[in-house]
């Protein structure tokens, strides 16, 4: 078997749009929604977010984490204690989102869950969310902060 390494490789990017990752320093907080069910919203740090299911999970089950936000959409990660809690096609709102950079932004963005990612061998579970209802405004704050996590990692913009 023959391995080519990766500058031998070609690789065809197929996101249509750029996603900026945030970590827990960036101070960025987000709200998001989960219509028609009985779980409270998600709050927190959009990049460590935690997530309240009342009495359905112990307070030290909540933690999950948004890795990245374009103007597709978003990428959730969370313990798989929630996995049953989400399915593909499931609708979410991203209600807002808090910015030292950018102030409070809200958008009232609807987005469908596209991607479940469990695997046996991990503790988390990731959902790809790709936003369905987006506003002109919602779409400006978003590419506004998806511009600045490019720039602050020194990506090309």
């Amino acid at each position: 078997m023959s391995y080519d390494s990766p500058d031998e490789q070609s690789f065809v990017e197929k996101r249509r749009f750029e996603r900026a990752y945030f970590s827990s320093d960036d101070e960025i907080t987000g709200l998001i929604k989960v219509p028609g069910g009985d779980m409270p919203p998600v709050s927190g740090n959009i990049s460590h977010l935690d997530l309240g299911l009342g009495s359905a999970l112990n307070a030290a089950d909540i933690d999950a984490n948004i890795s990245n936000l374009s103007l597709g959409g978003l990428y959730l990660i969370l313990k798989k204690t929630w996995a049953p809690h989400f399915e593909l096609g499931d609708i979410l709102i991203l209600e807002r989102i808090q910015a030292t950079i950018l102030y409070n932004l809200d958008l009232n963005a609807g987005m469908e869950i596209k991607r479940l990612h469990n695997y046996d061998f991990v503790d988390r579970v990731g959902l790809g969310c790709e936003f369905t209802e987006l506003s002109e405004l919602a779409r400006e704050n978003i590419g506004r902060l998806v511009e600045w996590g490019l720039s602050r990692n020194g990506e090309k913009i």
